[in-house]
This record gives C-alpha cells, sequence and structure tokens, in this order.
C-alpha cells in the first residue's frame, strides 16, 4: 500500500500543472488536511516562498481570458477568488482594449457571412432583372430609363448596407425581402410626349374631326361628278 502523500506534497503537484490562487488551492487541499491549522501553515508557506500568488494567478487568469471578457466580469470572477482589487488592477485591459474586444466576440458572435453572400446574390439578380425590365419600357426615353436605373440600383445598394448591419438571420431576411420589394417598385416615369397621337376631339353636330374631312371629300365628288355630267349633255345637244 503506498504511503498517502503530505499535504504540502499535494500542493506542490497542484501548483506543478497551474496557477491557483490561494483560495482555490485551498479547496483542493482541505479534504486532506487534518487540521485548519496544518492546512493554513502550508499555504503561509508557499504564499511565503512565492510558489504560490495571488497576484500570478490575477495576471495569468487575465490574459487567458481578457479576449472573451470585459473588466467587470473579470474582477467578479477574481473576487470569487479571493483576489483583491489591487492585486489585479494593473493587468486588467484599458478602455480601448476593452472596447476592441467587444467589438470581435460581437462580430464572432453575430456575423452572418455566409447568409449575408446569399441574400446579397438574390438581391443583385433582382436588380438585373429589373434592369432588363426598365429598358424594354415602351415610349420612355434614354433618360427616363436611365434615372429608372439609377433607383433601382440605388435600392439594391441600400439594401446591401441593411443586410450589412443586420445582426442575425432574421434580420438578414427582412432586409433582403424589404430590398427585393424596394426594387421591384421602381418603373420609369414616362412623360406624355407632344407627338403622341392626340385623342380625336368632338365636333358639335358632325361628330368627330375626321368625320367631317370625309364628309368633304364626298361632297367634292359628287360636286365633280355632276359636272362631268352636264358637259356631257351639253356636248350631246350640240351635236
Amino acid at each position: 500500500m503506498k504511503p498517502q502523500k503530505s499535504l504540502r506534497a499535494r500542493a506542490m503537484d497542484i501548483l506543478s500543472r497551474q496557477e491557483i490562487s490561494r483560495v482555490g488551492l485551498k479547496r483542493k487541499l482541505a479534504p486532506y488536511a487534518e487540521s485548519e491549522e496544518e492546512l493554513e501553515k502550508v499555504l503561509d508557506e508557499f504564499a511565503e516562498r512565492n510558489w504560490q500568488s495571488d497576484q500570478r494567478y490575477a495576471e495569468a487568469y487575465i490574459h487567458s481570458k481578457s479576449n472573451r471578457y470585459g473588466t467587470l466580469r473579470l474582477k467578479q470572477a477574481l473576487a470569487q477568488q479571493g483576489i483583491d482589487a489591487d492585486d489585479c488592477r494593473e493587468f486588467l485591459p484599458d478602455r480601448e482594449d476593452e472596447l476592441q474586444t467587444a467589438i470581435s466576440v460581437l462580430r464572432k458572435k453575430f456575423k452572418q457571412e455566409a447568409q449575408d453572400l446569399k441574400e446579397k446574390q438574390t438581391s443583385r439578380e433582382k436588380l438585373a432583372e429589373k434592369l432588363t425590365a426598365i429598358e424594354g419600357t415602351p415610349n420612355a426615353t434614354k433618360e427616363e430609363k436611365d434615372a429608372a436605373k439609377q433607383a433601382a440600383q440605388d435600392a439594391a445598394t441600400k439594401a446591401n448596407q441593411a443586410i450589412d448591419a443586420a445582426t442575425d438571420n432574421a434580420g438578414v431576411a427582412t432586409a433582403q425581402t424589404d430590398g427585393i420589394a424596394a426594387i421591384e417598385a421602381v418603373t420609369p416615369t414616362v412623360a406624355v410626349k407632344a407627338n403622341v397621337r392626340k385623342e380625336s376631339k368632338e365636333l358639335p353636330n358632325t361628330g368627330t374631326e375626321a368625320s367631317k374631312s370625309s364628309v368633304l371629300l364626298g361632297a367634292l365628288a359628287a360636286v365633280t361628278g355632276l359636272g362631268l355630267v352636264a358637259k356631257r349633255r351639253k356636248r350631246d345637244d350640240e351635236e
């Protein structure tokens, strides 16, 4: 049967593997201590020899966690390990570093790159369809078509910006839906042209202008025919 390890040996084993706070070391050694006095004696010896250091533990903990946690959470976690604020203050990140950490965490948590690319591709396809439809608009001038194309492109750009600003898949989907609706709503504004055929105007008692012209032509033909008949009769009488 192996002899039982001494409390001091157990403490050495723990500290050889990791930095640990006095509170953490005490918690691990407590089940093997014969008395509180024995436990405190070992802890005091290790602290005096600097084999166990709360300050060194605080530095290691902050270095490993500061890329994920903010200052407040770091302080709270260290306080639970019995680390005084004065022992960790010099190792805590400054406001600029903390801001960059927060931005990095948010990007990792909410960035939806694959989803973004998919939704943006759909928007581009809808824009291409709309530009083709605008080009085929009847009676629209080049200027009117160009203005409509620019409006459609502006709507697509706004949609992509909304997709980039979205923080989750639901937001991306909403931005895409709104963007497609905005693109599809664009239509060329076709002004009435001066040379476009005017509607026929009604004339009093005689119908339309076209009807009046037909009547006048008919009357002229009748008069011409009567004149020819009268001339023929005169020639026959003379013979």
